[in-house]
Formats: structure tokens, C-alpha cells, sequence
């Protein structure tokens, strides 16, 4: 079945009685409220083993949305938001600030390359170059 977000949130209570194997989410920017929406909460209501998002928006910079779509992929493997913004977003954020000390840049760059190795295990992320021998060239 593929189904737009619109058209899942308006069937989900027929959707939650299919046996789903494999729930994959195209534009999963959409996801990007961890505090949950309509759309999200439908999703999450659909039990199913495995799910897969898919993204062309770079979400790197923007801990929060980043944290939103691993938590709905991997429920609680980030531990609760508030934990995550305390263990990696603060630190990172506070980090990549100009005005940041030798310390707190330090201290950035360490849990960025925690949260980097940590979730390597379950993101993918590819470049456009990786396309770019398969596609015409944009007019």
C-alpha cells in the first residue's frame, strides 16, 4: 500500500488492523516534531517491526528534528528528549557557537562525534554525488 500522510492519519483506524512488515516514510522531515502531531501519532499507532525514513532535507544541523526522527525510527534509543538536548544538543550547539570556549568547543566536538558514531549503526547518509552519475545534469 503506499498512502500519503493526509490519507493515513484519515484511515488509520482501518490501516492499524493490516499486518504491516515494513512501514517506510518518504519527505520524513515531516516527522521532525518529537513532542508529536497528528500524522506522527498515526504512524506510531501502526505496529510494525521494521521502519525506514527517507529524507533528501539535510536534518545535521538541526539536533532537534534529528533526535524527532531517530526516536520514532528507534523508539527511546536516544533515551527521552530531554536527556538528548542535556547529553548531545547543548553541548553541540553551545560548541559551534563563535563565541564558544577552547572547552566548550571541545566538549562540542566530542559528544558530535559520539551522537555520530553511536547512530551510525542505524543512518545512512549519502550525497547527491553519489547520484550524480546515474542522472541528467540540471537545466
Amino acid at each position: 500500500m503506499i498512502i500519503s500522510y493526509e490519507m493515513t492519519t484519515k484511515y488509520i483506524d482501518v490501516i492499524r488492523k493490516a499486518d504491516v512488515g515494513l512501514l517506510v516514510c518518504d519527505e520524513a522531515h515531516r516527522l521532525k516534531n518529537s513532542a508529536g502531531n497528528k500524522t506522527i501519532n498515526a504512524l506510531r499507532s501502526i505496529a510494525t517491526p521494521r521502519k525506514v525514513l527517507l529524507t533528501g532535507t539535510p536534518i545535521q544541523n538541526k539536533l532537534s528534528e534529528f533526535f524527532a526522527m531517530a526516536d520514532f525510527c528507534n523508539p527511546s534509543i536516544l533515551q527521552d528528549l530531554a536527556t538528548f538536548k542535556r547529553v548531545y544538543q547543548i553541548p553541540i550547539e553551545k560548541g559551534r557557537d563563535k563565541r564558544a570556549s577552547q572547552e566548550e568547543k571541545r566538549l562540542g566536538e566530542e559528544r558530535s562525534a559520539q551522537l555520530a558514531e553511536f547512530t551510525r549503526a542505524f543512518v545512512l547518509r549519502r550525497t547527491a554525488d553519489l547520484l550524480k552519475a546515474f542522472l541528467p545534469p540540471k537545466v
